[in-house]
């Protein structure tokens, strides 16, 4: 459903000014701003970059304040840049429980060590992680790496994950706490 805002927005065309999304993430309030922020297509450059760099920063916190996949992939299509480059072989490091359940995150790596990491660390806790590999079409990939990610050397992409096919495990990690 959407709000009085949001209709307004769109009816009116109005330039918003939309909360700083690091202060979105840490309320603990995306799923309203989501709606808020789908409704307008004057969002400021400044705006795209900062939410392009949250996205990068938590990403998993903002997939879980939403807690719906298909909802989040609209948003992300809508607020990141569009990605026009070609094919790319990325890889994603990945919790065995989400993989099995076929509930693989957004965010993979044009880097191998990148993920294996996130596989090998992060991701494996509690019951282990799986290194994964796709070679994703450009139809797939919703955004390229966000400056912050460049700086960070995780060359970070945000993929379509209901899209992707051809999956393929690389590796299997044990978890490392218990």
């Amino acid at each position: 459903m959407v709000s009085l805002f949001a209709a307004l927005c769109v009816k009116q065309r109005i330039t918003m000014m939309f909360t700083d999304p690091n202060t979105v993430t840490k309320e603990s309030k995306w799923q309203s701003e989501a709606s808020n922020l789908l409704c307008c297509d004057n969002l400021t450059d400044d705006y795209y970059e900062k939410f392009h760099t949250e996205w990068t920063v938590s990403g998993h916190r903002i997939r879980e304040q939403i807690g719906n996949d298909l909802f989040l992939i609209k948003l992300l299509r809508h607020v990141l840049p569009s990605y026009e480059g070609a094919s790319q072989h990325l890889y994603r490091g990945e919790n065995i429980e989400r993989w099995n359940a076929k509930s693989i995150g957004l965010c993979w790596s044009s880097a191998e060590e990148t993920a294996a990491m996130f596989g090998r660390g992060l991701n494996s806790t509690p019951t282990g992680g799986v290194l994964l590999k796709c070679n994703c079409k450009p139809e797939w990939i919703i955004a390229g790496p966000s400056k912050h990610s460049r700086y960070l050397g995780e060359e970070e992409y945000t993929i379509d994950t209901g899209l992707i096919k051809n999956v393929v495990v690389l590796k299997q990690y044990k978890e490392i706490w218990s």
